[in-house]
């Protein structure tokens, strides 16, 4: 199964419907020739219904294969930071709270990524990195018209609570640590990809 934000709505790829425990969620099969995914990306880039789409397939790696081909692929990778005061390390970015976490370089491993981008976009330094978390899906269109997904590879990862650097090029106001539920418990906006990410996270 994948689950993928467009426009912060939820797009689940799977191999099978959803169970009827699931609410408000809108089911298409992906064998019959009538689903036409970019359709359903373009619905969902222009709704603002908070509904879930859920196209299935039992070949669900040939749909995954299809979705990914329209659009351009920009890996990235990031962190969830714990403390040994029992905190998380959080940003504050373009009106949203957030976790540090950008772009893979050329040649650069995933896990490099994730532990250069916390460490720039923080100021600290990371002590110890954890196991994978998971990956979140999110897409976007650049300014020039471009669909861009963005899949975000996340690890735990250990440092000192000492002062933290917000990385102002990047739009980072902030930098705080704080506890998990605190940070859950925020009134401020949240991306569904970071509170989907940090509940996973134990």
């Amino acid at each position: 199964m994948y689950k993928i934000y467009i426009n912060e709505q939820l797009l689940i790829l799977s191999q099978q419907p959803a169970t009827s425990e699931i609410t408000d969620i809108e089911q298409f099969n992906y064998e019959n020739n009538d689903v036409n995914l970019l359709n359903y990306i373009n619905l969902l880039e222009k709704s603002s219904s908070n509904s879930t789409i859920n196209i299935y397939s039992q070949n669900l790696e040939e749909l995954w294969t299809e979705f990914r081909g329209l659009f351009n692929i920009m890996p990235a990778a990031g962190g969830i930071v714990h403390s040994d005061q029992n905190k998380i390390l959080a940003i504050y970015r373009r009106g949203h709270w957030d976790l540090p976490k950008g772009k893979i370089e050329k040649k650069e491993s995933i896990e490099d990524a994730a532990v250069r981008e916390v460490e720039e976009e923080t100021g600290i330094k990371v002590e110890k990195l954890g196991e994978k978390i998971g990956i979140s899906y999110h897409c976007y269109t650049t300014k020039s018209g471009k669909r861009v997904l963005k899949p975000s590879h996340w690890f735990k990862m250990y440092a000192a609570e000492n002062e933290l650097t917000p990385q102002t090029e990047e739009d980072i106001e902030k930098a705080i640590w704080i506890s998990k539920e605190d940070f859950l418990a925020l009134n401020e906006p949240m991306y569904k990809t970071i509170r989907m990410i940090t509940e996973a996270c134990i």
